[in-house]
């Protein structure tokens, strides 16, 4: 009989409470134990022991994931949050990752070495669930997504083996884990990837009162159509109540000098600012101008002081409409908390150069990014904020297409397409071969094609 290794917390253990638990609070779990592995060999210790006292089990690496999914009742939490390795091969410009690292940790690491990596924004995000989701962030339309770096990943299958994926070994697992989403096909344990030579860059940040709002949008996603590929830029959007430092905030992270990122804000300047900053900088600092400085308590940076929140997502693959900017309006102006806001993400560049089919992920031919944000601390806020986020979601479907795996949502109606689209049946395709049995599930992990004909 397999033995548990690693760090074992069980529900009588001090520590327990802290170790069950994710970012997001609105949503709590109870397992029956959290095994935090140290190695490979923990791992499949784990997966073998679960199968064999018919446990069910959730995999868990940075505790981010919006819905939950790596929480998970009367089982075993996998957590491989302590398996941080972090290796640079500078003759071939990779690093090697364990499946568990922050991004913080990689961002540091690499840049230390005169390395960029296109990882997310938010710093305790960790590299399993960013990768395998696809991964957006300031370096997307300069790099692409962060899975379109990834060269080889290490996994423990639903049996307890190892299995190596890259271009020539398991190149159907390797195709699913670059945009499948965490969680569906094994727990990940290393990771290899292509890493960049970057120095400077150049950041920008420019706000506009509540007034602007209209014009800004329609402003901003046309001077997104013709960027420089080395520009990367987020818009937030918030209703009248957000004052300071403005109901519009957009910035952007560019690979190049100061004087050239004056020159392609022109376009977007033409509706005149509140307050605008630019500022060239190291690579590692012009991040922290984004994700700020983690420390002394990482986990709480991403959302503010906020530990309960519903966020959800679309494509915009074409301009929105004045119809739609009206509706964006009328839910901001409806907002029940000043914190509540839209976000956009431009899209385009490196990561619309690959096709549909190369990877996972389908959203290539995508503008941009939308992430509907509901933040409450009260409980007795909740439905008001639920109901918010929801409705402005659906009433925004006619303009915009799909959701995003990495933003979870089980409100999301046909998930599989919506996160997935034509990519999907392949997906379970890969599910059929490597986890037949369905042994890693959740509520919207990729189902099986024997499965699925059955359901």
């Amino acid at each position: 009989m397999t033995e548990l290794t690693g760090r074992i917390i069980r529900k009588t253990d001090s520590g327990f409470e802290e170790a069950r638990k994710n970012f997001n609070e609105r949503i709590e779990r109870q397992p029956s134990m959290v095994v935090f592995c140290q190695n490979r060999e923990d791992v499949q210790n784990a997966v073998k022991y679960a199968r064999a006292h018919q446990l069910p089990v959730a995999i868990r690496c940075g505790r981010h994931n919006y819905e939950c999914f790596s929480l998970i009742d009367d089982g075993i939490i996998i957590d491989v949050s302590d398996m941080t390795t972090l290796h640079i091969d500078h003759e071939n410009h990779t690093v090697d990752i364990g499946s568990g690292t922050q991004l913080i940790e990689i961002y540091t690491k690499v840049s230390q070495q005169g390395y960029g990596f296109p990882g997310g924004i938010c710093p305790t995000v960790g590299i399993s669930g960013l990768t395998l989701g696809g991964g957006i962030g300031l370096l997307t339309r300069y790099l692409g997504m962060t899975c379109d770096s990834l060269l080889e990943l290490e996994m423990v299958d639903a049996r307890g083996n190892i299995v190596v994926a890259n271009a020539e070994q398991n190149p159907d697992l390797f195709w699913a884990c670059r945009g499948g989403g965490g969680g569906n096909f094994g727990v990940i344990t290393r990771f290899k990837f292509q890493i960049h030579k970057i120095d400077q860059v150049s950041i920008f940040q420019a706000s506009w009162d509540w007034e602007k709002l209209p014009e800004v949008i329609r402003t901003w996603q046309n001077w997104g159509q013709t960027l420089d590929p080395r520009l990367t830029s987020i818009i937030m959007l918030h209703g009248p109540e957000k004052k300071e430092p403005g109901s519009a905030v957009a910035s952007g992270l560019f690979v190049g000098s100061e004087e050239d990122l004056h020159q392609m804000l022109e376009p977007l300047l033409q509706v005149k600012p509140k307050e605008m900053k630019v500022n060239s900088l190291p690579y590692l600092e012009g991040l922290k101008f984004f994700t700020g400085d983690p420390e002394p308590d990482w986990m709480a940076y991403w959302h503010g002081s906020h530990r309960k929140f519903k966020n959800t997502s679309a494509f915009a693959y074409e301009l929105l409409s004045d119809e739609a900017i009206a509706t964006i309006v009328k839910h901001l102006e409806k907002s029940p908390a000043p914190d509540n806001l839209v976000q956009f993400e431009t899209l385009g560049g490196a990561v619309s150069r690959l096709p549909v089919e190369a990877t996972a992920f389908p959203h290539r031919a995508a503008q941009f990014s939308l992430q509907y944000q509901a933040y409450w601390d009260d409980d007795a806020a909740e439905k008001e904020h639920l109901d918010w986020v929801n409705a402005f979601r659906k009433d925004m479907l006619p303009y915009t297409k799909g959701a995003y795996v990495n933003y979870p949502d089980v409100d999301v109606e046909d998930f599989g397409d919506m996160y997935y689209g034509q990519n999907y049946r392949k997906l379970q395709e890969v599910k059929a071969k490597y986890d037949p049995e369905n042994f890693f599930t959740f509520a919207q992990s990729i189902r099986p094609v024997k499965t699925e004909a059955r359901s």
